[in-house]
């Protein structure tokens, strides 16, 4: 062995020391985020619910989650400002439809669903860290499905709630 092998041997590998730029990474490759992106024109049976059902707010907060999924999901990179304002709307929209849901008269399952839904979200960066970024995209989008099935629920039950009392049933 001479000295140029042992100094090779030696010197770090420049490619594995080197800090992973993430800024241009996609969240979920080519072919799979795709399935996320459909997923979020079901928020449209939200929005359409919302106002059907008297719940304003709700039908404002479903356009403006429709509106930054869609525009994050289109190409979702890991650093880029339409994540973070997409998970802020998130953030703010389900909380206003848990605490909602805290007042229904079917609690248990318009609040379940919205709990489920979160749920599915840990498990999902779970999944994603295992590498199972197939399975971790599917929870992704019962993510978005159980909250869109627990917030139209808690409109439906607000607005049959209001019907009863109006008619003294």
């Amino acid at each position: 062995m001479n000295t140029d092998q042992i100094i090779e041997t030696i010197q770090p590998n420049t490619e594995i020391s080197q800090p992973i730029d993430t800024r241009d990474e996609l969240t979920y490759p080519d072919g799979i985020y795709q399935n996320i992106f459909n997923v979020c024109f079901l928020h449209y049976i939200n929005i359409f619910a919302g106002f059907y059902y008297e719940n304003p707010i709700g039908g404002i907060l479903g356009i403006m989650l429709f509106s930054s999924s869609v525009n994050y999901w289109r190409y979702p990179m890991i650093n880029s400002s339409r994540r973070y304002i997409d998970i802020i709307i998130a953030c703010i929209a389900v909380s206003y439809h848990i605490y909602l849901s805290f007042f229904t008269q079917n609690r248990l399952l318009c609040t379940g669903l919205l709990l489920l839904g979160i749920s599915m979200y840990p498990f999902n960066i779970w999944l994603y860290n295992q590498q199972y970024i197939t399975y971790s995209a599917i929870c992704h989008c019962l993510v978005h499905i159980f909250i869109i099935m627990g917030a139209t629920l808690t409109y439906r039950d607000y607005y049959f709630t209001a019907i009863c009392a109006s008619n003294n049933v």
